[in-house]
């Protein structure tokens, strides 16, 4: 069975304004793109108060190149967080900064 992927703005800011949302496996990027756009803090990706808007789209993809392995079985991978994922400027990409991974038989 495909676990989840949970996507929301990151530490306790997710938890504080309860602005996360799930996606469950299969998905395509615009079904991503439709779930970033349900979220409260989206709006600081599209050029919120005149700041630069957002690269979604390697948002997306990063999303995308995560979910992947982490639905592979035969990867026995049962956690995977990135936290925080930073979206810089428009063209210029995404970077993850912190990730766990937790295999099978791990604590």
């Amino acid at each position: 069975m495909a676990s989840p992927v949970l996507i929301g703005a990151g530490g306790v800011l997710a938890e504080l304004i309860e602005d996360s949302v799930v996606l469950l496996p299969p998905f395509s990027r615009d079904d991503v793109l439709s779930a970033l756009k349900t979220l409260r803090s989206f709006r600081l990706l599209s050029g919120y108060r005149q700041r630069p808007i957002g690269d979604v789209e390697a948002l997306i993809s990063a999303v995308m190149s995560l979910a992947e392995p982490a639905q592979d079985p035969t990867l026995g991978i049962v956690e995977l967080e990135i936290n925080p994922i930073i979206v810089r400027a428009q063209g210029l990409g995404a970077v993850a900064v912190d990730c766990l991974i937790r295999k099978n038989g791990e604590e």
